[in-house]
């Protein structure tokens, strides 16, 4: 057994945050409202994209042409992003042909490295660009607006992204963005002017909706046929470490039921810290679950996050979701630590949402006294 180590230690990652979820829908407008009438996310800016507002757009090394809808919107410090491809060939088009609706990308930050540096060093373990564009909007600041930034200034005042071919490794697509100097996710969505809103009589980013009740994400779980395999592909070709691995059967993991059936299961989980979110990756082994489920239907990526609130406990929450209609499709104890439950929120969130019976911000304390399986890598091990 290996000794405990805090999985907070994370210095030599070029990742210093997850900073956006992405959702894949083919109903833009039924997906967004349905976001913020039922589970109160947003508000959300809304714009329509396309040519010549998007430009110099690459996929796989080539021009091409696509238009989509897109909106944001936050919760806590984790952007909220919805996409439906529209015209053209992309990757948000590729997945859903593949996965249909879900989590296709996860934007992480990279600190201090430039966006040209940071795809340079992915370029050495085989991660190269597949899709990327410039996006040029109008700014809003206030009554003041100013106009779309001439071309020949885009190198350095123009919004950049770059798409990584990560989904088989990571189980997840990597985006990176290069935002303009000196200025922060927050401030860059809060200025950038929408074509419209979702509520459209909400019209202020950085306010919370009057039916809100989810304040952080504070976990992304991703499920995976080989958890070890994965683990490693995070560690040495991202660098994302330290990850504490636990294997959870009877009686570590107890209480657990399917849609209020008790059944046992096993499963394989690692979890370690991106910035001040928690990743977690889970390989289901015996027993029913909806791992299982989700990954005969889907296929293996991100397919839940852990949400917390600060108007409701625990109990308070699940009655909350149960009353919006949407009931809890698993749950379970870990060893004397916390309860769990995933809420079947799939038919809006694209994903399920996962709640635990402690706050928010006692979850890395309630790990580091989990003593894991296997640390990896493990630094102490000679």
């Amino acid at each position: 057994m290996a000794k405990n180590m805090s999985i907070k230690k994370n210095s030599n990652s070029l990742f210093t945050q997850i900073r956006q979820i992405c959702l894949i829908t083919n109903d833009f407008e039924k997906t967004v409202s349905g976001l913020s009438k039922e589970l109160g996310v947003g508000p959300f800016k809304c714009w329509d994209h396309k040519p010549p507002r998007l430009f110099d757009i690459k996929l796989y090394g080539k021009e091409v042409y696509f238009t989509m809808k897109l909106a944001i919107a936050w919760i806590g410090n984790t952007q909220l992003e919805v996409i439906q491809p529209l015209e053209g060939q992309n990757i948000y088009k590729e997945y859903f042909d593949t996965y249909k609706e879900g989590v296709q990308h996860l934007l992480l930050e990279t600190g201090n490295l430039n966006l040209n540096k940071a795809v340079n060093r992915l370029a050495t373990v085989d991660y190269s660009v597949i899709q990327e564009s410039k996006l040029n909007i109008p700014v809003q600041i206030g009554f003041l607006k100013l106009p779309s930034i001439p071309r020949i200034l885009s190198d350095l005042f123009i919004p950049k992204f770059v798409y990584l071919n990560t989904q088989d490794s990571a189980k997840t697509v990597l985006e990176i963005l290069q935002l303009p100097p000196f200025l922060s996710s927050k401030a860059g969505i809060s200025i950038v002017k929408p074509d419209y809103w979702i509520p459209a009589e909400n019209t202020n980013i950085n306010t919370s909706l009057s039916n809100s009740f989810i304040d952080q994400i504070y976990k992304i779980g991703i499920i995976t046929h080989d958890l070890d395999k994965t683990v490693r592909n995070y560690v040495e070709r991202l660098g994302i470490a330290p990850w504490k691995m636990y294997n959870l059967q009877s009686p570590r993991l107890s209480e657990t039921k399917i849609h209020g059936e008790n059944v046992n299961l096993s499963m394989r989980v690692a979890v370690t810290y991106v910035g001040n979110t928690l990743l977690e990756i889970v390989q289901p082994l015996d027993g029913i679950s909806i791992y299982h489920d989700l990954l005969y239907k889907h296929g293996e990526g991100v397919h839940y996050i852990g949400v917390a609130s600060e108007k409701l406990k625990f109990s308070e929450l699940i009655k909350h979701f149960n009353k919006l209609g949407y009931s809890i499709a698993m749950e379970g104890k870990l060893e004397n630590a916390y309860h769990f439950a995933y809420l079947d929120t799939k038919s809006v969130a694209k994903m399920m949402i996962e709640v635990i019976s402690i706050p928010a911000n006692q979850i890395s304390v309630a790990l580091e006294n989990l003593q894991p399986d296997e640390i990896y890598p493990n630094l102490n091990k000679k």
